[in-house]
Parts: C-alpha cells; sequence; structure tokens
C-alpha cells in the first residue's frame, strides 16, 4: 500500500525482521566487499536506491511510486528517467484535463483512468507466453506493449497520482490489482479496457459509466492468491532481471549480455529492499557463487579470498534461513576448484610419494572447505579414486618392489580421511585394502603365466605376510588371493614330487 507521492510510503503486508540496518544500497554494498558488483550499478541508480529509507517494516521513497518502478525496471540514468517520468507527466496531465469536464466520482473516476490508459498507452498486448515475465514497464512506454504486470504496475502508478490507495494479486502467471475506494476494494483486469470492477459492474453502489454490453468476464476461482505489496513487486522486478543478466532467463524484448556482477548488483538492491525474500537470497547467493567460481577458474590461487568474501557476506543474519543453501554452494566452489587444481598439477608430478602428498593436501582441503556433508562425502570419495586412478601410473605389476610401494601409498591415503563417518571411514579402508590386494594378486599371477610357479608362490606368500603386517584387509580380494596361493603350493608341490 502508498500514501501520495511526493513522499512515496510503502507498508509490508507481511512484517518481515530487517536484523541488519543499512545506511542505503551503497552502505549494504561497501560493506559487502564486492566492489566488481558495486560498479556493476551505476553512480544514479546507487544514489537513488539510497534515497529509499527502510525502518521497521515500513519503507519510504521520496519520489512518486512511478520512478520506483523505472529504476527497478533498468532506468540507470537521469536522461532516461527524466524522458520516461516526462511521458507520464504528459499523460497525468491529459488524464487531468479529460476528468475536469467529465466530473466522475471517485469510483467512475478510476474506471475511466483504465480506459485512458488503453487509448494513449496501452496499445499491443503481448504474447501469453509472455505473461509471466516481469522485467519491468519501459516496453510500455517505449513502444505501447504491455501484459498483466505492466499494465497492473502502471495503472496504481497513475492512481497512485490521484489519491488511490492499491495492492495487487498475485495467482499462477497472472497478477491484478485492487483499488480502494470508499470502503470498497474493487479489483481491476488491467489487461482489458472493461477490465474494471469485471464482475460486479458497480453493483450495489455504484454505476459503470464506460460499460459496454456483451463483455463479460468470467469469475475465476483462482487457486493460490497472494496478496501482493509494491515492495514486493519491486523485488520481483529485480529478480526476474538477476535472472536475466544471470543467463537464467530470455525475454523476447530484451537481450543482455550475461553478467553475474550485474545480476549480483540487481539481487543486493533487492536484498536491501527486503532482506526477508527467500528467492532473492537464493537467486543472490547464486550469482555470488558464479562470480566466486569463475574467479578462481580462472585463477586458483583467488580460491581463499574469493571463498571468505562470499562465507562472510552470506554469514550474516539475515541468511539465518538458508544456511544449508549457503553452505551447500561453498562446498560446491570448493569442490570445482580442488577438481581444478587436480588437472592443473597432476600431470607435472613425476613420482608415487610426490602424487600421495599432493593427494593427502586435496583430502585436507576438502575438510577445511566443504562442510555439506554430501557434497564433502562425494568429492572426499572422488578424490580417492581420483588418486588411485592416478597412482596406476606408477604401478608396474611386474616388479615386487613397485607392487609394495604401490600399496604402501594406496594405504597412506586412503587410510588418510580424517572428517569423514564410521561407515565412509570403513568403506575407504577396505576399497584401499582392495586396489592393494589387487595389485598384489595381479603380480603374482603374472608370475604365474610365465610358469615361474616357484617364484610365484613365494610372491604369494610375501604378499599374504606384507598385507597382515600393514593390517589391509577386504575380505572377498583375500580370498582369490589365499586361493591362489594354495593352488600354487599344489603345483610347485607337484613339480618337486616328480
Amino acid at each position: 500500500m502508498m500514501s501520495r507521492a511526493i513522499r512515496t510510503v510503502l507498508f509490508l503486508f507481511l512484517v518481515f525482521t530487517f536484523i541488519e540496518a543499512y545506511a542505503g544500497l551503497t552502505d549494504l554494498l561497501d560493506s559487502a566487499a564486492y566492489p566488481d558488483v558495486r560498479a556493476a550499478l551505476t553512480d544514479y541508480e546507487r544514489a537513488e536506491y539510497d534515497r529509499i529509507k527502510i525502518s521497521g517494516n515500513t519503507i519510504t521513497y521520496d519520489r512518486p511510486l512511478i520512478h520506483l518502478y523505472l529504476l527497478a525496471s533498468g532506468v540507470d540514468n537521469a536522461a532516461d528517467m527524466q524522458r520516461y517520468t516526462s511521458q507520464y507527466d504528459a499523460l497525468i496531465k491529459k488524464a487531468k484535463s479529460g476528468l475536469s469536464a467529465a466530473k466522475y466520482n471517485r469510483y467512475n473516476t478510476a474506471e475511466y483512468l483504465l480506459h485512458f490508459l488503453h487509448d494513449e498507452l496501452f496499445k499491443n498486448e503481448t504474447a501469453i507466453q509472455d505473461n509471466g515475465f516481469n522485467i519491468g514497464i519501459r516496453e510500455t512506454f517505449d513502444k505501447g506493449s504491455f501484459n498483466c504486470y505492466k499494465s497492473a504496475l502502471i495503472y496504481t502508478s497513475v492512481l497512485e497520482s490521484f489519491g488511490y490507495e492499491c495492492y495487487y494479486v498475485l495467482v499462477p502467471m497472472h497478477i491484478y490489482c485492487v483499488v480502494k475506494i470508499d470502503g470498497r476494494e474493487i479489483e481491476v483486469e488491467t489487461t482489458n479496457r472493461y477490465g474494471f470492477d469485471p464482475h460486479d459492474r458497480g453493483a450495489p453502489a455504484s454505476k459503470r459509466v464506460l460499460d459496454k454490453s456483451g463483455v463479460i468476464f468470467d469469475k475465476k476461482n483462482y487457486s493460490n492468491r497472494q496478496m501482493v505489496d509494491t515492495v514486493s513487486v519491486v523485488n520481483i522486478i529485480l529478480n526476474s532481471r538477476l535472472l536475466l543478466y544471470a543467463g537464467d532467463m530470455k525475454h523476447p524484448s530484451e537481450q543482455v549480455p550475461q553478467s553475474f556482477e550485474r545480476a549480483a548488483a540487481l539481487g543486493m538492491a533487492a536484498f536491501y529492499i527486503n532482506n526477508g525474500d527467500g528467492n532473492i537470497k537464493n537467486n543472490l547467493q547464486n550469482v555470488l557463487f558464479h562470480i566466486a567460481d569463475s574467479a578462481s577458474q580462472k585463477q586458483t590461487s583467488q580460491f581463499a579470498a574469493q571463498y571468505t568474501r562470499m562465507r562472510a557476506f552470506v554469514g550474516r543474519s539475515e541468511f539465518a534461513g538458508s544456511n544449508d543453501f549457503s553452505i551447500r554452494n561453498l562446498g560446491v566452489l570448493a569442490a570445482n576448484v580442488a577438481d581444478i587444481q587436480r588437472k592443473q598439477t597432476v600431470p607435472s608430478i613425476n613420482s608415487l610419494p610426490a602424487l600421495a602428498e599432493f593427494y593427502l593436501g586435496q583430502l585436507e582441503f576438502v575438510d577445511q572447505y566443504i562442510e555439506k556433508e554430501d557434497v564433502h562425502d562425494n568429492t572426499q570419495y572422488g578424490t580417492l579414486l581420483n588418486f588411485y586412478n592416478d597412482a596406476k601410473r606408477y604401478l608396474n605389476e611386474e616388479d615386487l618392489r613397485s607392487v609394495e610401494e604401490y600399496a604402501r601409498f594406496i594405504k597412506k591415503v586412503f587410510y588418510s580421511p580424517k572428517k569423514s563417518s564410521a561407515a565412509s571411514k570403513k568403506k575407504y579402508e577396505s576399497m584401499g585394502a582392495q586396489f592393494a590386494i589387487a595389485a598384489f594378486s595381479n603380480h603374482v599371477a603374472y608370475l604365474a603365466q610365465r610358469r615361474d610357479y616357484t617364484q610365484a608362490r613365494r610372491a604369494a606368500e610375501y604378499a599374504l605376510e606384507w598385507l597382515d603386517d600393514n593390517d589391509l584387509y577386504e575380505r572377498e580380494s583375500m580370498r582369490i588371493l589365499e586361493q591362489n596361493y594354495k593352488e600354487l603350493k599344489r603345483v610347485t608341490a607337484d613339480v618337486h614330487s616328480r
């Protein structure tokens, strides 16, 4: 709801707790330590958003409502704002001129203003699939294009200029407005010039003066009706534009280059206006993640600073309800960097000990930076499998000493994870034992294939002793090795008995 310009006062229907108080959007941007995001807004935009002041559940803006909608719609400089507001002011002047002779009551004045806008501004209704996209109202002033969002926002702005109070009702893929007149709440379907009070048509207290016979509106039983205040509508615009710049939404009438910084800047503006909006918080976190991920992929040395900056911002008290989402994003960021580090580093390593040390460092990195349990466990598991695959490059199964070294480092890495559940730790140790036993078994098989049965038996004996000394055991793999050992004992015994 709003009181009349010059000072627009916006009261939230839902009372959100504004945990942090910021002097303005610029204060929020500076405290967030994202200069690249700050720079994605023009000086004009920052100055205008700084005029929005928040106190409890009341938000004030010392300009008419149309300015706020145009600002959220992407008007980023004073010249364009002057051009649009001059066009709007001319409409208001013309409407007042038309009303001066008609002498309508307040009910019929609001009815007239809807017809007036359809005569003067609302020229081309957009395709039905466009109706759910609310990226702002500039296109209406530029081309006369309109949908339910655009027409509702401009109509309520005009009504505000005439001293009416309004709010919106959001239903799936549609929005309409409600105007308060003489204690009544009148629904208005703004996409149709006859959409003012479409069902009651003035009854019983009023009568439409611009009615048309034969125009019938079905009274739709919308599910999930949601009363929406002006602040929420502004955030819907900003959120849609955030998605537009992030590349997560396409719009037929506005093509923009992907910019996560610009997307984050719009998210920061929405967050400043209403930090209780869960969609905004999640989408803002996503674009901050992409900023950090992009910088870290270009230069992994940037990861720690990016991680720390993002963690500090999403760790604020306003994000208390989305901590799980925040921790997951931070974990995925770290997992992505770990993968890049592996791809960059492993090809230059030329020994198994050095490879093992690198992967031990990777596992410590996972423990340090990934808190979300499923992301941590998946990354840890993947790290161990990557070590296994990379370590095979240094394994010569024809050489017992190579097999022994391989088994020793397999155990060192697979038995090293600290921050893992008891079940995961048991699984990793079983995997490590299986890989080590398999290497010994393959060495024994190699000797047996050469018909060097005596050496194969000795290798099997040595393997069983070494594995026992090093506490490496996996039942199925050990069963196969022991079975082969027994068979080799039988074969060598037969040979000696001949």
